[in-house]
């Protein structure tokens, strides 16, 4: 039996070789599946019993599920494992952050061939693997950085999980959309109302176009994505932040008065000009900016907030000023870093004025427009008492 199928698929690529002009590229061709087939097209053609597609992925789930597949799975295990080797590098935090968006691919390949998974026992493995970045890039096991924050304002939105799965996904169907022969269809199907009948790339498209901080992406892309892909990726970019700052201010009140909008260029200019290092002033600067980016997203300790992870109750400061040693404490009123505060005393009537967000943690929000070209200024002063505090 097997050497008759083996004579039946040998004169079915036989026919396929003369339908293609009678020579095929033998290093780049193989022949797949059962070993009765080997050599039946030719015997330097190299056999396999397994392939894999690049540029795709191919999924199969029973009707009405959203269950995460193994291969997926597997993809998101990979990179969490490139995570935790990344954090050993010996390189600075820029470098780290670059690292992990040049293999965030081994994760994301695939994108877009299919719907996401959306179920909770899925999302809650890649929001362990989120904080593996977190670790990865501040260096520690334990901290207390506002993970959405860390990405909405620090690093690029495509390190965070759930936004990269989507965004790449969303650059693939571009691709196709600009050199596929049936991009007008895809087109027409995507436009279509009907549901469609099975999952594949537009089940993929009509899912992101409704998805919160996403809205409309997909409209935006075929309206003017094609031709203008930077204006495309930076409004995506700007909604998704928009929804995080949202969701930020409603689980950590420190943070109020982000949802009403963040003045993300003034707010993090001083970091990446302290990020811009001299050779000579190479590690005073990166220190610089290790705490300033603990500052803008709540990654700063003190000893209150030790003590309450312990379940110890609030310290009180020392300090003349005394009270609970808080953020803001140490920020504003501890008596005992007075005399850093000195050049930025002519504006404490606008400082105590300033949205949550702002005592907290420096970030200029609509509600701050007057300490806008002072903030150089005040984070530097802020640099260099919570140097002096840790």
């Amino acid at each position: 039996m097997e050497n008759i199928l083996a004579q039946q698929i040998f004169q079915a690529s036989d026919n396929f070789v003369q339908t293609i002009g009678g020579e095929l590229n033998k290093t780049k061709s193989f022949s797949f599946g059962h070993e009765c087939l080997q050599n039946s097209i030719d015997a330097a053609i190299s056999h396999h019993d397994s392939f894999r597609l690049l540029g795709g992925s191919i999924t199969y789930r029973s009707p009405n599920q959203s269950k995460a597949t193994a291969f997926g799975l597997t993809k998101l295990d990979k990179w969490t494992k490139t995570i935790k080797r990344c954090r050993h590098l010996p390189v600075t935090w820029s470098e780290r952050c670059s690292a992990l968006m040049r293999t965030r691919s081994q994760y994301t390949w695939g994108s877009g061939c299919h719907t996401l998974c959306t179920a909770k026992t899925h999302e809650d493995p890649i929001i362990k693997s989120r904080s593996s970045i977190m670790r990865c890039l501040l260096r520690r096991d334990q901290y207390i950085a506002n993970p959405s924050m860390y990405f909405c304002l620090i690093t690029p939105p495509s390190l965070n999980h759930l936004f990269a799965r989507v965004i790449d996904g969303l650059c693939t169907a571009r691709r196709v959309l600009i050199f596929s022969s049936q991009a007008d269809d895809l087109k027409a199907r995507f436009q279509q109302d009907a549901v469609p009948n099975f999952d594949g790339p537009i089940s993929f498209l009509k899912q992101v176009n409704e998805m919160s901080g996403f809205e409309h992406c997909v409209d935006k892309l075929i309206q003017y994505g094609l031709t203008e892909p930077e204006q495309w990726l930076h409004e995506i970019r700007s909604v998704w932040r928009k929804e995080q700052f949202k969701r930020i201010a409603a689980n950590r009140p420190a943070f109020d008065g982000v949802q009403h909008g963040v003045d993300r260029d003034s707010t993090i200019h001083h970091l990446r000009q302290t990020e811009r290092y001299e050779p000579l002033l190479r590690e005073d600067l990166l220190q610089n900016a290790a705490v300033l980016r603990l500052l803008l997203t709540g990654g700063l300790f003190t000893q209150s907030i030790n003590s309450r992870h312990r379940k110890r109750g609030p310290t009180d400061c020392t300090s003349t000023v005394g009270g609970e040693q808080t953020v803001e404490h140490v920020s504003w009123y501890c008596s005992y870093h007075h005399d850093l505060r000195i050049p930025i005393l002519h504006l404490f009537h606008l400082i105590i004025q300033a949205s949550p967000a702002f005592r907290f943690a420096s970030i200029i929000t609509q509600r701050d427009a007057a300490l806008q070209p002072h903030i150089q200024l005040i984070q530097s002063v802020l640099i260099r008492i919570w140097r002096a505090h840790i």
